[in-house]
């Protein structure tokens, strides 16, 4: 390696520990919100709970969230995984079932869209 290869090296590095640090001082998730035919649910992920919506089972655990199991075809929800982190998203589109993990910036984006009057996030 050349000299300037390790200094354009060394400034990527520093760029990319710069751009996450933001992500440091996020408050943690606080809970999970699930959007389904039966309207707009919100869950604590400090409380662990198995709920059944709409054929979809949804587990909560350990402030995490994930979809346990779904009638569709693929099963893409199911492999979506653990959702921890604000943003995390799961959909299961055949049962029109989606998750969505909010806390830290993510909520407080969603309620100045709520006081403003403005539209969901998720749409079908």
């Amino acid at each position: 390696m050349k000299r300037g290869d390790v200094i354009v090296l060394l400034a990527c590095l520093f760029i990319a520990g710069l751009l996450s640090l933001p992500r440091l001082f996020l408050p943690p998730a606080s809970e999970l919100v699930i959007i389904s035919g039966e309207g707009r649910q919100e869950f604590s992920l400090q409380e662990d709970l198995v709920k059944e919506i709409d054929g979809v089972a949804v587990e909560i655990k350990g402030g995490r969230a994930r979809i346990v199991s779904s009638p569709c075809r693929d099963k893409l929800c199911v492999k979506a995984g653990w959702l921890s982190r604000p943003g995390d998203a799961a959909v299961c589109l055949p049962q029109r079932v989606a998750l969505q993990v909010a806390g830290g910036r993510n909520q407080v984006a969603e309620n100045r869209n709520q006081e403003a009057g403005g539209a969901d996030s998720v749409a079908y």
